[in-house]
This record gives structure tokens, C-alpha cells and sequence, in this order.
């Protein structure tokens, strides 16, 4: 079994502002069936929670929000 993990991302021009969630899906290595989470046995879900809870998401994802925020100061400031 292989555990694979996706994050969404609220995007404006391409670039990520914050995370709107993970999505996990596991593949059968014998016959590539893939389950979705709502189907996952309780081990899976049981693995699927241990990794979450070692996974952080990048600081390089939120560089949008960053971004955003120093063009409103600028805007702030100079206007």
C-alpha cells in the first residue's frame, strides 16, 4: 500500500495565498486500486493521522499572503 498526500491551495494570478486543505489517497501496489480517505480501513486512517501530524506545509506556499500583505502597508503608507 503506498499513501499519497495532496494539498489545495487558494491561488489569485498562480500564486498561492494559504492552504484549504490536505487530501490523502492510497494505492494498492499489487492491483493500483486507489482509495479515497472516506474509505480508508483504521489503520489507514490511524497512518494517515501520524503522518498529518508530522507534515507542515511549506512557508514558501504562503508567500501570495505575504506578498498581499506588504502591498497593502505600501499602499498604507504612500496613499
Amino acid at each position: 500500500m503506498q499513501m499519497s498526500f495532496y494539498a489545495s491551495y487558494a491561488h489569485i494570478l498562480q500564486i498561492p495565498l494559504f492552504s484549504t486543505g490536505r487530501k490523502a489517497v492510497a494505492e494498492c501496489t499489487n492491483c493500483q486500486e486507489v482509495l479515497e480517505e472516506e474509505y480508508f480501513t483504521h489503520d489507514l486512517t490511524e497512518v494517515q493521522q501520524q503522518v498529518n501530524a508530522k507534515t507542515i506545509v511549506p512557508p514558501l506556499h504562503f508567500i501570495g499572503l505575504g506578498i498581499m500583505v506588504v502591498a497593502v502597508l505600501c499602499f498604507e503608507i504612500f496613499y
